[in-house]
């Protein structure tokens, strides 16, 4: 039964063609259609608007990121490959999982910790997966793993869904970003990360870059400021500070860009 389980997951393609596979076209037939299924959706949520019914689908796409990651991790423990130093939930992306009930169910600043680290570092982590995997595709498994396999749409759906749910928050109004919030986000965020931090110390890992940055861009730090231990470990943090500043920056502006011209449109329409 085991094996059966495995060669499921360990599947490339189950029409048996050779990869590369993110040139393929129903990947890009599959973007498409969840790009205007999610125009669509926004669109509902947005001109019946409704927090039960914006809840009600934040909840959907939260538990199918869990699903997704559950049978990742059962897939990866079924031929015991499960890494400390690569398989744990401990990506960046992985804090969308742990955040969003915060967004969902929080109140008061709770929420306000979901909702604005969602929208910011979780907004932001999903666009540079297709960004680096625009630059240099074998870092995505779907290099690796078709459409027509189980890690090929795992990774898509789970990266589609950080981009969309901020926008369904966003756009919707269920949440509106303010810097006021920026704090207790970021708070929150060096909470989440402690299960990194000890991972990291025990089996000397680089969990969310916060060890050496040896697993990613980050490894500059190291190279131009000679920073080692526990001193790259903040500089990182500080990094990660600016970027969250700088995001909820943006998107800040953004939204008052597009509620002023609401404003304005909906003055034109009554005169």
């Amino acid at each position: 039964m085991l094996d059966k389980i495995n060669a499921w997951f360990e599947t490339t393609d189950w029409f048996g063609r050779p990869g590369p596979y993110n040139e393929n076209i129903e990947y890009t037939i599959f973007y498409i259609a969840y790009i205007i299924l999610g125009i669509l959706l926004i669109t509902f949520l947005t001109i019946k608007h409704d927090d039960k019914k914006t809840k009600t689908a934040l909840i959907v796409f939260w538990a199918l990121n869990v699903v997704l990651d559950i049978f990742k991790t059962i897939g990866l423990l079924s031929d015991g490959k499960l890494n400390v130093d690569s398989d744990l939930l401990l990506y960046i992306c992985s804090l969308f999982l742990y955040a969003m009930p915060f967004a969902i169910w929080g109140k008061g600043k709770v929420k306000a910790f979901g909702c604005t680290f969602v929208c910011t570092i979780g907004l932001f982590g999903g666009m540079m997966n297709f960004i680096m995997s625009a630059i240099d595709p074998t870092v995505s498994d779907t290099y690796y793993y078709s459409l027509f396999s189980f890690y090929g749409p795992h990774t898509a759906l789970y990266h589609l869904n950080l981009l969309l749910v901020p926008l369904i928050i966003l756009i919707t109004g269920y949440y509106k970003l303010t810097f006021k919030d920026f704090p207790w986000a970021f708070l929150g965020f060096i909470i989440m990360t402690i299960p990194a931090l000890i991972v990291n110390a025990v089996w000397e890992t680089d969990w969310m870059y916060l060890n050496n940055g040896s697993t990613t861009y980050l490894d500059f730090v190291v190279s131009i400021s000679d920073a080692t231990g526990w001193f790259f470990t903040v500089i990182v943090y500080f990094f990660y500070a600016f970027l969250q500043a700088l995001w909820s920056g943006i998107i800040v502006g953004i939204t008052a860009l597009i509620n002023l011209i609401k404003k304005r449109f909906s003055k034109k329409v009554t005169l």
